[in-house]
């Protein structure tokens, strides 16, 4: 309905921007991997996608795609072309206003989502909201996630967003606290709702992500900061009660987090990094062989499946959905492959 509204395919310039024709090339190249090649077009670009198939299927065509797994590149590809609506729908309508209401609505769910997390987490014993198990082994869920690193994903980005709305909405109100001002009413408007609604949102972020104990999440939470801070340093506005709003968020879900985990257990997840660091080493040494055979097409969008079929030793041995990423970034495509070059250049541009 969104797309139909708003059609953010149109533009008020004649050319299409570069970041949009590129974008759509990273998407044409993920579905030319769909494509059914030759068997002398696909033989030169893939030559090891022959034998990976004869080792999967009974029967191999002549004609075979990029893909090792097109199903999974077909639900990629969907994936991608909603992501890329999605962003150029917020660019249409955000151009317009709305950036308040949006930062609101991610505040609130990200106070809900950490209210049911928490919850889940301390008495649904490994089930997703009370109910249904995870299919793959692993971790416990975290609220909607089967993957409690995705949690941690999700709550780095909602909480850049809330903090920066913070800032912006007290710094848009510091004119209320003038020395002229009675202290009754500054009192008053100190303690206005929509900080304590955006404080809370945080508080409560932080402590699902504390408790996810993601070490990804935690280092990614760190980097953010440091950057915020940074960037907060630069600026020469005044943020006005956004530091006293955020230091009481911060000392509060401090001690909620440490209310229901023992630092000693925290320090302990910490400091497993080595252990994690090896088995990751482990599954890049298996990676770098695939990365050599599929050089320059990559396996397709979805790297995971086909990293069981060619390297299983160690894959069998380290069940560690944690793992996965690394793999779809260092396999799923080249490093020349199309789509991983229009995306580089959609970066760099």
């Amino acid at each position: 309905m969104l797309t139909v509204v708003y059609r953010p395919w149109q533009h008020d310039r004649a050319s299409i921007p570069a970041l949009d024709a590129w974008l759509w090339i990273a998407l044409a190249a993920i579905a030319i991997q769909l494509v059914p090649l030759p068997r002398p077009v696909i033989d030169v670009l893939s030559p090891a996608a022959r034998p990976v198939q004869e080792r999967i299927q009974l029967a191999v065509p002549d004609a075979l795609p990029i893909s090792l797994d097109p199903s999974r590149t077909v639900n990629a590809l969907a994936a991608t072309a909603a992501g890329i609506v999605v962003f150029l729908l917020a660019r249409r309508i955000f151009a317009g206003g709305g950036v308040r209401i949006v930062a609101r609505g991610v505040a609130l769910i990200g106070m809900v989502l950490s209210m049911i997390a928490l919850a889940q987490n301390a008495t649904a014993r490994g089930l997703m909201y009370w109910r249904w198990r995870p299919v793959d082994e692993g971790p416990d869920p975290f609220g909607p996630f089967v993957n409690r690193n995705h949690f941690a994903t999700w709550a780095i980005l909602a909480i850049p967003l809330c903090v920066g709305y913070l800032a912006a909405h007290s710094a848009a109100h510091t004119h209320r606290t003038r020395d002229n001002v009675p202290l009754r009413r500054r009192i008053v408007t100190f303690f206005d709702g929509r900080a304590m609604v955006l404080t809370s949102a945080t508080g409560l972020l932080l402590v699902a992500l504390a408790m996810t104990l993601s070490r990804s999440g935690l280092f990614g939470l760190a980097a953010a900061a440091a950057a915020g801070i940074v960037l907060g340093l630069r600026h020469e506005g005044s943020t006005g009660r956004a530091g006293w709003w955020l230091a009481a968020g911060i000392a509060v879900a401090v001690a909620l987090t440490f209310a229901e985990l023992s630092p000693a257990a925290f320090g302990a997840r910490l400091s497993a990094y080595r252990v994690s660091a090896g088995d990751r080493w482990l599954i890049w040494q298996d990676t770098v062989p695939i990365l050599r055979d599929f050089w320059l097409t990559g396996t397709g969008a979805v790297f995971a499946n086909a990293a069981w079929v060619l390297r299983p030793a160690t894959l069998t041995t380290i069940v560690w959905p944690g793992l996965k990423p690394s793999l779809r970034l260092y396999g799923g495509a080249s490093m020349w492959s199309p789509s991983r070059f229009a995306g580089i250049a959609a970066v760099f541009r």
